[in-house]
């Protein structure tokens, strides 16, 4: 992969489009019954309910304890990093969820996050210890 560019898990929750670093991604899976898993709603404190249809489930390097179920994703996209914007600041409030930066790709706005600094999975890790 290019330098200059970022590997980004894509998918939707609700109407909002989220990217997160493939690099922080241990492995995605199908969701397991016997295996207990955060919600990506939760995790976002989102007031959208989980969506009906085809979750997976992420693993999120170094605490591969900590399972993350996701809307199925779209694609994994590459970004350049050139074309990822800073938070605006009346986007501050969201770095408590690890939200960090915003891309545009093919006409969708993407918002990118950052787990290890999302407060819901800090609060998981610090559990899992």
């Amino acid at each position: 992969m290019d330098q200059d560019a970022l590997e980004v898990l894509v998918f939707f929750s609700g109407e909002s489009c989220y990217g997160i670093d493939i690099e922080q991604i241990a492995y995605l899976a199908d969701p397991s019954p016997t295996q207990e898993a955060v919600s990506f709603e939760e995790l976002m404190r989102s007031n959208v309910s989980q969506q009906e249809g085809r979750r997976k489930r992420i693993s999120v390097k170094g605490h591969e304890e900590i399972l993350v179920l996701i809307p199925e994703p779209e694609t994994v996209s590459n970004l350049s990093l050139r074309d990822i914007r800073p938070l605006p600041a009346v986007f501050k409030a969201a770095q408590p969820l690890g939200v960090w930066g915003l891309a545009q790709k093919e006409g969708r706005l993407i918002i990118l996050l950052d787990l290890y600094k999302n407060l819901q999975f800090k609060e998981l890790v610090r559990q899992a210890q």
